[in-house]
């Protein structure tokens, strides 16, 4: 999945047109993007496959409410 679609700080560490697995999109996405790039997300790829990943992340726990506004506010629109 192309990451040029997302804001630049959240994949600082790739090149700009790098293209990642959907997982670490997701993942990253949901841990550091900001409300516009949660949206773009949710347009983008499933509501069956982001709950999948989330379902899956190990880490998840220290992102627990920016899950929940996802999952509550972006996905429920």
């Amino acid at each position: 999945m192309k990451i040029n679609q997302f804001s630049k700080y959240i994949f600082w560490s790739y090149e700009e047109d790098s293209d990642l697995p959907e997982q670490e999109v997701i993942k990253r996405v949901l841990s550091y993007g900001e409300v516009q790039d949660l949206i773009k997300l949710s347009d983008i790829l499933s509501e069956s496959l982001i709950n999948k990943v989330i379902s899956a992340w190990q880490e998840k726990e220290k992102f627990a409410k920016r899950i929940n506004f996802f999952q509550k506010i972006i996905l429920e629109q």
